[in-house]
């Protein structure tokens, strides 16, 4: 098969040889019938090879499937007039084939089934650009989201250990020969050492009002896109805020990046100095690719058919949501708890599909501050945190408490400008405390030099 020729054309030739294959090697039926629906070859493939193919599928799950023999199976296409010559002509054309090759034509039926998906979808949008009401978002979003559910709807079932070792492998290559680097960085080499921005990953970010959740959040945000600038890496970054306006979001970073306090701006006291080194700071952050939604009432699609969109346009890095409580939900008015575990579940399924770290902000429960020590756990995120989660991070700013006057217990040192990550959760890495500075007029996040 070569490039030039059609999908269609090659899934045509593919489905013959996968066919001229799978007749002398039945036990590989059940490996590729994993990867390849028999709906897809029928949409894709006509002739023979579909009816085989239907067939081989239909017998393997007929029973405990020991009803997949030559002879069962060669009686049942006799039944409906099977074309016997196209099979001994597959025959003679297939080689020394193996699974992998297997696969390949199974990839390439696929491929086929799912262009002539693509088309579908492009001539039902175009028929809604002809409706009286039409809207371009409405219909760009319908088209994104069809997209994005046909992609996951693409089988590509159980794979063989040796097939996901070989990508492991080249991994592990390049992780000792220093040509990758495991996750993307947070900006803070503290936190680094603990776990990193790996794509996939469901990350929650919790703690209780001001300990600084959201302007960690925006440091990240502000880190990954500086990076991906730096290095050239095609990628955007997508914050979803829905608690904080996008401007007191971008007005904010602006202020940290530039080490000027944010209250001494709004209150026009800042100097010269702080006011240049301000309009530095907005011209390097609008120059990188960070992408804010302030969209107050968005649900889980919303977020989803949104990401869809952006990812159009260039690859999505980092997802970021502020924060799971503001997601809505139809439908889970009265259940709170299922409302909370749905919009985890959705969003975590959002970095799955876009493979991309997704940060979620939450709340925590009042009862941290009924402790001593204003220490937070797992156990006091608002919906079950450990089920969805990948990583946790629960911060405690013990100044904050402090400037209430209220009493904590903590070590001398981190009474002021310090705020303490409690790792709680991290599947592929350590658990445990992590201190960084907090700059608290900046708003901003550092690591210790102690």
């Amino acid at each position: 098969m070569t490039d030039a020729m059609m999908a269609s054309e090659r899934a045509e030739i593919a489905a013959k040889h996968l066919i001229g294959n799978l007749w002398y090697d039945l036990k590989s039926v059940p490996l590729i019938a994993g990867r390849l629906n028999p709906i897809v070859m029928g949409k894709a493939v006509n002739g023979p090879a579909t009816l085989a193919y239907a067939e081989m599928c239909k017998l393997l799950r007929s029973g405990n499937g020991d009803r997949l023999n030559a002879g069962q199976l060669e009686a049942n296409l006799k039944d409906v007039n099977f074309d016997f010559a196209w099979l001994h002509q597959a025959q003679k054309d297939i080689a020394n084939d193996t699974i992998a090759d297997l696969y390949q034509y199974a990839a390439e039926v696929q491929n086929a089934s799912d262009l002539l998906d693509v088309k579908a979808q492009c001539v039902r949008a175009l028929r809604k650009t002809n409706e009286p009401t039409a809207k371009a978002d409405k219909i760009k979003a319908d088209l994104m989201v069809g997209m994005t559910a046909m992609t996951m709807g693409t089988a590509t079932g159980p794979s063989h250990i040796s097939e996901v070792s070989l990508a492991v492998r080249e991994e592990f290559r390049r992780l000792r020969e220093d040509d990758m680097e495991w996750g993307a960085s947070t900006g803070l080499k503290s936190l680094d050492r603990v776990f990193r921005l790996v794509d996939g990953n469901y990350i929650t970010i919790g703690a209780r009002p001001s300990q600084g959740k959201s302007s960690l959040m925006a440091w990240i945000a502000y880190q990954r896109a500086l990076e991906l600038k730096r290095s050239g890496e095609e990628g955007q970054v997508l914050i979803f805020s829905m608690d904080d306006t996008s401007q007191k979001i971008v007005r904010a970073l602006a202020c940290s990046v530039a080490q000027v306090d944010n209250t001494k701006i709004r209150q026009r006291q800042g100097t010269d100095d702080d006011w240049t080194r301000l309009a530095d700071a907005q011209t390097l952050i609008e120059g990188l690719p960070i992408y804010i939604d302030g969209n107050t009432q968005l649900t889980v699609e919303d977020i989803h058919y949104r990401t869809a969109m952006q990812n159009t346009q260039s690859k999505v890095r980092l997802v970021l949501v502020d924060y799971i409580e503001r997601v809505k939900a139809p439908g889970y008015k009265d259940n709170d708890l299922s409302r909370l575990r749905m919009v985890a579940a959705g969003c975590k399924d959002i970095g799955h599909i876009f493979d991309c770290p997704i940060i979620m902000l939450s709340q925590l429960t009042k009862s941290v501050e009924d402790r001593a020590d204003k220490w937070p756990t797992s156990s006091d995120l608002k919906y079950a945190g450990e089920d969805e989660s990948d990583v946790i991070l629960l911060l405690n700013r013990p100044e904050h408490y402090i400037a209430k006057g209220e009493h904590i217990d903590c070590d001398d040192g981190d009474k002021s400008g310090i705020v303490m990550i409690n790792v709680a959760k991290n599947k592929e890495g350590r658990v445990g405390l992590v201190r960084l500075a907090f700059k608290k007029e900046y708003t901003r996040f550092a690591d210790l030099m102690r």
